[in-house]
Order: structure tokens, then sequence, then C-alpha cells
């Protein structure tokens, strides 16, 4: 409320002295004062504009409190650049885990599937398993599935998407994790029958394949909307969207992912880890964000995941 107050003082304050002595002076009805002013504020704002930028935005202006939200971190994804994506026979995959282990685990999936990665690896270690990460963005895992979204593969996915499967049969992958954007998959006619190919070629060839469910997609970019409420106050705001929400938009793919899973593969949900207060997904728990913008998990968000895998790999091995 104090904050409301204070636009509409601004406000006021703004149109008494500003805007009515401008409207109504008679200097300013002559055309030759309008192009001056005119002229002397461009050269003024783009001066500004490129002391702000020079400045980069000049963090110092900010209590290290609220700065430490908004500081950036590299995104834990292997980045595959199109040249190499020319040749695959040249392409290597990313490693993590114990690299000497006899047993392997296949991540693939889009960028959200990268982020995973911290919680997967800790699982890994703890359970003796070598990684391999096989990320590309907007570009879902799954054979002979072509999408036009930006930053996507587009054309090149069904190449890169055979390259991926080959390689998981011939070094014998044990495991495989898959996790995308499903709910913007879903939309796609295509996506159940390609999904349903892909989990059966791999099955067929010994992989023991998990398909993860959508993170939920918060309403903005969670560290600055933390950062925000921290700077003006708000201490006590939870961040976080109502689970029935994201029930709602990812209704379609759930229930695709379910169907074609079933009997075949392991379909592993995060909600039980992000839920802690019934009914509502968090972005954030005890100060620490969990999400690296609104929809892709940060490390912190990860790691709660590490017993979602360590059960995976273990309801497996107990079988083997």
């Amino acid at each position: 409320m104090v904050i409301l107050a204070a636009s509409f003082l601004a406000a006021y304050l703004s149109w008494r002295y500003v805007e009515t002595p401008l409207r109504h002076s008679q200097a300013f009805k002559q055309g030759g004062w309008a192009l001056g002013g005119v002229m002397a504020t461009v050269p003024l704002l783009l001066g500004l504009s490129c002391l702000v930028m020079a400045g980069k935005g000049f963090p110092d202006r900010l209590p290290p409190v609220v700065l430490k939200f908004l500081v950036t971190h590299p995104t834990p994804t292997q980045k595959a650049n199109d040249p190499l994506l020319d040749d695959l026979l040249e392409y290597k995959l990313a490693s993590f885990g114990n690299r000497e282990a006899n047993l392997s685990c296949l991540v693939w999936g889009d960028s959200h599937a990268s982020h995973l990665v911290p919680g997967i690896e800790a699982a890994c270690n703890s359970r003796n398993i070598k990684g391999y990460l096989a990320s590309y963005p907007s570009t879902a895992p799954i054979l002979d599935f072509v999408t036009q979204y930006p930053f996507s593969l587009r054309e090149k996915a069904p190449a890169f998407s055979r390259f991926v499967v080959d390689f998981a049969k011939k070094n014998h992958c044990e495991f495989a994790i898959m996790h995308g954007k499903w709910s913007t998959y879903a939309t796609i006619p295509a996506f159940e029958l390609h999904l349903q190919e892909t989990i059966d070629e791999l099955t067929l060839a010994g992989v023991k394949v998990a398909v993860v469910l959508d993170v939920a997609l918060m309403d903005a970019n969670v560290p600055r909307v933390m950062a925000r409420n921290l700077w003006f106050g708000l201490y006590q705001k939870k961040v976080g969207v109502p689970v029935d929400k994201h029930l709602a938009k990812n209704y379609q793919a759930v229930e695709i992912i379910n169907r074609v899973c079933k009997g075949k593969a392991t379909v592993l949900d995060p909600a039980p880890f992000f839920t802690k207060d019934p009914g509502f997904w968090a972005g954030e728990m005890d100060g620490k964000p969990l999400y690296y913008d609104r929809d892709h998990i940060n490390p912190d968000g990860s790691i709660l995941l590490q017993s979602l895998f360590e059960g995976y790999f273990d309801s497996i091995l107990s079988i083997k």
C-alpha cells in the first residue's frame, strides 16, 4: 500500500509541477522551442544510456543480500554447436559421475534435461554409475521428431536423436533418463507416436528408460522476484505457483506419457519434492531459489531430486 500511495503521489506531483506548466507555457507553443528541446534531450538520454551500459547497471547500488539473487550462474549443460552436428562422427557427449564405473546412464533431452544433471550426478556417484549428457535447447529427446522452435535443431533433430539412441545401444547404457518441456511437445500430433517408437527401441536394446515429468512453470523469474521482495521488505511472501495450475497445464503431456510408458518405462514425478506445502509448488525454500529463471531449476532444485533418481537406479538394480 505504501508503494502504491507513493506512485500516486509521484504521478500527481509530475502532473502538477511538470506536465501542466509545460502544457500552458507560451514559450513552448512556438515550434523552435519544441525542436530545440527534442534535440537537447536526445543526446542527454543517449549519454545516460551509455553511462548505465558502461556501469553494467551499477550493481553496487543494491545491497549484497539482494544482489546475490541477481548473480547469474552458468547453465549446467553441454552446448552442442552446429559445426559438430554436421559431422556426428566427431560429436562427443559430455560425461559425469564415476567415469570408471561399469554401469552407465544416458541423460537425454532439451535444456531442461541439462538442469537435472547436478541431482542425477549426485545419484550416480552414490550408486557408482557413469553418466552421459545429450542435450540441445528446445529439441525433444524423441526419434524423428522435428519442431520449429527458436534455438532448436529443427531439421537436424532426427539425425541428432538417431545418433543419441545409437550411442546408448553401442555403449550398452543400462539407464536412460529422458526429460524436456513435455507440455510444449505434447501439443504436436506426432508426439505420442514418436515417443512410443523411441522408448520401444531403447527398451528392446535393454536400456531401462525413465521419463521425468515437467517441473512447474513459475509466473516470473524466481531469483529476480526474490530480490524484489527482499528489496521492498516483502520477506514473508512465498514464491511459487498452485499445483492445480501446473497440473492443468501439463494434463495432456502426463496422460500421453503415462499411456506410452505403461509396462515399458518408469515415470518419475518431481512434484513431491517441490510441494512441501500442500497444493503449492515452491520456487524457493529456506530463502534459496530453486530455479535459475522461471522454468529451469538450478543446482539447489536439482539436488532435491537426488533421492528420486537413486530410487530409480535401485529399483532396476534390485531386479538384476
